[in-house]
Formats: C-alpha cells, structure tokens, sequence
C-alpha cells in the first residue's frame, strides 16, 4: 500500500536532502562547514576555505525541458536580507551537480531563460 504525503512533507524532505548533499559536496571541495542548527534563517550554511567566508542559502534546483531542449532553469530568489547580508545560492541540482551563485550572477549568466509560469510547472 504506498503512503500518501502531504505535499508540504514531500518539500520538506527534498530540501533536507538537498541540504545533506551540499554539506558533503562543500567538505569535497575542502571548505570548513557549519550548519545553522535553527530551521529558520537566511542562512543555511558558513562555509570557509582558504581564508574565504561564504554565507549560503541551498536551493534545490532542477533541469526544466521544453520541447527538444533542456535547460538549467532555476528561478531562484535570495530574500533582500539575505541579499544584504552577502548570502549566495548553493543550488543542489537534480543531476548531482552544485553550483554557488548570486542572484545577479545568475541574472547576468542566464538572461534568456525566463522563470516558468505556474501552468507550466505541472
């Protein structure tokens, strides 16, 4: 009998799994890592490495497809506090790979992909 879950459970936990992956993948890639112990915050992780500190919000991000093509199409956004406060996006991407951005790098690096309307999202 499979179990049915509650829509707002089902994000829950591919936002806490996406969360243990960027936890893993920034001690790969050598950065000293702490978690925000608190569930609520502008800032998921403190990450440093080689002098640097990164402030980072994980978005669990995923390829979007139209047609024949597929893109990296995550309309991610970072609160104004968190914009204020020099937090980057640690997107988890369906694929496994990560990617560290700034809102306005994603701006500048994607200009031609706009967010998905919500009937396209089914």
């Amino acid at each position: 009998m499979k179990m049915l879950v509650p829509q707002s459970d089902r994000k829950a936990q591919v936002g806490a799994t996406s969360e243990l992956k960027a936890a893993a993948w920034l001690v790969e890639q050598g950065y000293e890592t702490f978690r925000n112990v608190c569930s609520h915050g502008p800032v998921d992780f403190v990450a440093i490495k080689d002098g640097e500190l990164l402030k980072l919000d994980v978005k669990t991000a995923r390829m979007i497809h139209r047609g024949s093509e597929d893109r990296r199409g995550s309309a991610f956004r970072l609160k104004p506090k968190q914009e204020a406060m020099g937090v980057k996006a640690l997107l988890v991407w369906d694929d496994g790979s990560f990617e560290i951005r700034d809102a306005e790098e994603w701006e500048r690096a994607h200009p031609y992909w706009p967010p998905l309307e919500a009937a396209e999202r089914a």
